[in-house]
């Protein structure tokens, strides 16, 4: 079953989702709420017969929607939350403000940290973790049984001065560095391919096969050709460049001091336009692959952009003001990294309405619930935000709601007639107790 845009949209506004037209040089534009844009429907007869006779339902928890379309899978605490992160399929790698290297699979559970001195980038690709630190050191590991951290090489030449960002990709290592030079290194030699300099501090870096990309304090984005070193063309761009990506055909950059994020072509450094996704928010890191960008702003806000379709959605992961420092992304999922000690790493999903009911749980709670159901939602919703739990009693035959039944045993028939799968998602993302 796939979702129409139409109702997809109609489920962005209900969740309190922002969907809107990724226009460049233009200021994301939202939706004013469910009353406009029921009214906006009505008033052109387009409004879909089964979203007008599901309307009381998906109000009742459209609240809870929200949470849940941009609640974590997972989240890793740190004691003083961490600098950067990488993600490859359900391996997490954070570098920890504790002088901390430390993995998590999302997958199994597992968890390893080993101590690295002044760690404050990594990157992971095929299964092979880049360290930079602060004392100029590029330190090379591996994850041995998907659960084991160890350091396999250090490079014998180092920065001047602090790493403050490292790229990886196949045999390549990009490191960048406030010395003002970016280094190439093969994976297999000692010594650095190049040293590329340039006049300013640079803390931030991308790498693909062909270029590599550092962003200057002097508010520009040098770009090189990764093999022969030479300087391509540089892009300017207003403010400390502290976040970039690229993929095949485009370079994003973005800065702490500004709101918007440049978009480039990566052929020719040409100016493709502007996303200003964030309003009064910095840009403090940007993660992308050839479908999709996820960008973290300095306000705790979390902007994931749709690059086929131009749109962008808009939300808040923490719902509170932390500082995210990193974000990564690994094919349906993104890692984000923040400054602060609890829930340091959020991982999630990019898109949370991908798939089918049948294997998307909030797909069926969106199109299945009932009132009651919806009404269920709602009240764990609350539970939580409240830190709360929602008690649950194990009723002992399954069925309909009986007379004289207490909340909690009304409840519990209510939790055992959702699917396993819509139970356990429900579980592992409220507050509910037996």
């Amino acid at each position: 079953m796939k979702i129409s845009n139409k109702w997809f949209t109609m489920l962005a506004i209900l969740s309190g989702l922002v969907i809107s037209s990724a226009v460049f040089g233009m200021e994301v534009t939202e939706e004013d709420g469910l009353t406009h844009y029921f009214k906006e429907l009505t008033k052109s007869g387009t409004f879909p017969k089964d979203v007008e006779q599901n309307i009381r339902r998906l109000q009742l928890m459209h609240k809870a929607i929200s949470f849940l379309s941009s609640s974590s899978i997972k989240t890793f605490n740190s004691a003083y939350g961490v600098v950067s992160v990488a993600l490859e399929g359900p391996i997490v790698i954070t570098a920890g403000m504790d002088d901390s290297v430390s993995l998590h699979n999302i997958k199994t559970g597992a968890f390893d940290s080993e101590y690295s001195k002044m760690p404050r980038a990594v990157a992971i690709d095929k299964g092979t973790i880049v360290v930079g630190s602060s004392d100029g050191v590029v330190t090379i590991w591996n994850v041995q049984r998907e659960y084991q951290l160890t350091k396999i090489k250090t490079f014998q030449e180092k920065h001047r001065r602090n790493v403050t960002s490292v790229a990886k990709k196949n045999d390549l290592i990009a490191s960048a560095s406030l010395d003002g030079t970016v280094k190439i290194w093969n994976i297999h030699n000692d010594q650095p391919l190049h040293t590329l300099t340039y006049t300013a501090e640079l803390n931030s870096v991308a790498l693909n096969d062909n270029i590599v990309v550092a962003g200057a304090t002097d508010g520009n984005a040098i770009v090189w050709d990764v093999l022969s070193g030479k300087q391509l063309y540089v892009l300017p761009h207003r403010g400390n460049v502290n976040a970039l990506a690229i993929n095949d055909t485009m370079i994003l950059t973005g800065s702490e001091s500004n709101t918007y994020v440049g978009v480039w072509n990566i052929h020719n450094g040409t100016i493709l336009g502007r996303l200003n996704p964030v309003k009064s928010d910095g840009i403090t890191a940007i993660a992308m692959n050839n479908d999709t960008a996820v960008i973290g702003s300095s306000f705790g806000k979390t902007i994931i952009w749709n690059i086929h379709n131009n749109t962008l959605r808009t939300f808040k992961v923490y719902h509170d003001d932390r500082q995210f420092t990193s974000v990564a992304m690994s094919g349906d999922l993104c890692a984000i990294g923040t400054s602060r000690a609890k829930n340091s790493v959020s991982v999630l999903l990019v898109d949370p309405f991908k798939g089918t009911p049948e294997d998307n749980a909030l797909l069926w709670i969106i199109n299945y619930a009932t009132v009651t159901q919806a009404d269920f939602i709602n009240r764990a919703y609350e539970k939580t935000l409240a830190e709360k739990p929602l008690i649950i009693a194990m009723p002992e035959k399954l069925g309909e709601i009986k007379e004289g039944e207490s909340q909690e045993q009304k409840d519990g028939r209510i939790y055992f007639s959702f699917p396993t799968h819509v139970r356990e998602y429900l579980r592992g993302r409220f507050n509910i107790a037996k």
